[in-house]
C-alpha cells in the first residue's frame, strides 16, 4: 500500500533527479511540471489507485487559458490536450504502473523515464506554439464553448520561442 509520501521517497534517489535533468520541477503529490520559454506547460500527474498497488501516470499538456479561474499548473485538473497512448507507443506504454513495494515502484520509475524518453519527450517538443496546442486538443475540449472561446487568444498569444 503505497501513498504519494512513499512515492516522493523511492524516486528521489534516480526519479526525481533524472525529471529535474529533463527540465522538470516535482511537486507536492508527485506532479512534475516544465514550463516552456513561451510559456506552455508540460504536465506529468499520477494517480494512485484506490488498492495503492498501482498508479497512473498522466502527461499532457496545459495554458492557463484552459481554466475558469487562475490556478497553477500543477493544481489543473482537466486534461486538454492528453498524451496519446496509441500509435508508436501502444505496444511499450503501460496503463497501470506497479508501486505496490518500493523495489516495484523503482522499475516502474525506470521503465516509464524510459518510455518518457523514447516518446512523451518528443511528444512534448512537438508542441510547441498555440497552434500545435490547438490541432493536439481532445475531441471533448474542442467542443467546449470555454475552449472555442479562447482558441484565438491561444493561438496569438503562444508563438514559438
Amino acid at each position: 500500500m503505497t501513498t504519494y509520501l512513499q512515492l516522493d521517497r523511492y524516486a528521489e534517489d534516480i526519479f526525481i533527479p533524472a525529471m529535474k535533468e529533463r527540465g522538470f520541477q516535482h511537486h507536492k503529490g508527485f506532479v512534475f511540471s516544465h514550463r516552456k520559454d513561451n510559456g506552455i506547460y508540460d504536465l506529468i500527474g499520477s494517480q494512485i489507485l484506490s488498492s495503492k498497488e498501482n498508479m497512473r501516470f498522466h502527461c499532457h499538456v496545459w495554458v492557463p487559458e484552459f481554466e475558469m479561474t487562475p490556478i497553477a499548473p500543477e493544481k489543473c485538473n482537466i486534461i486538454r490536450v492528453p498524451f496519446p497512448t496509441w500509435g508508436d507507443v501502444w505496444g511499450d506504454w503501460v496503463d497501470l504502473w506497479d508501486i505496490a513495494s518500493e523495489h516495484e515502484s523503482k522499475l516502474s520509475f525506470e521503465l516509464f523515464l524510459s518510455i518518457f524518453d523514447k516518446f512523451v519527450l518528443p511528444w512534448f517538443n512537438s508542441i510547441a506554439t498555440g497552434n500545435d496546442l490547438v490541432n493536439a486538443l481532445d475531441s471533448i475540449s474542442r467542443d467546449s464553448e470555454k475552449i472555442i472561446e479562447v482558441i484565438p487568444v491561444i493561438e496569438k498569444k503562444y508563438r514559438r520561442s
